[in-house]
């Protein structure tokens, strides 16, 4: 019995050696720096009337936009300011946030960035939002 040539063999390693570069070029691309540092995690904000501003680092060689979002539960996430940021930010302003327009509790907040192939690299801290009249812990 004779064996037949593998004339689809080239054509498998080739298409998993395509799809390998892919997937590479993907991960290495979310290779920025996405950071919160102020307001502190864990930090208790009163609901003034004065934004809290939201400061840190949002850059990347392959930048496309970032946004800045808050959640009750990690459910439903809503923007701080417009739905998307095109700048870089480099230790500068990421947004202010407006706390008197939330009821108090505990809320996560999320620097999401978005580079030019599709890839989101994430920073998320919690804090506390309380009645203006409560004293901060």
């Amino acid at each position: 019995m004779e064996l037949k040539p593998l004339r689809w063999l080239p054509v498998v390693v080739l298409t998993a050696a395509v799809l390998c570069l892919i997937m590479t070029e993907s991960i290495l691309a979310a290779r920025g720096t996405v950071e919160i540092a102020q307001p502190a995690h864990n930090r208790v904000l009163k609901q003034s009337a004065t934004p809290v501003e939201i400061r840190g680092t949002v850059v990347d060689d392959h930048f496309s936009y970032y946004r800045l979002e808050y959640s009750a539960g990690g459910r439903q996430w809503l923007p701080i300011g417009p739905g998307r940021y095109t700048q870089p930010v480099q230790d500068g302003t990421l947004g202010m946030w407006d706390v008197s327009q939330v009821p108090p509790g505990r809320y996560l907040v999320r620097l999401d960035m978005v580079d030019t192939m599709g890839n989101h690299e994430q920073s998320t801290i919690e804090m506390t939002v309380v009645a203006e009249q409560t004293e901060q812990q």
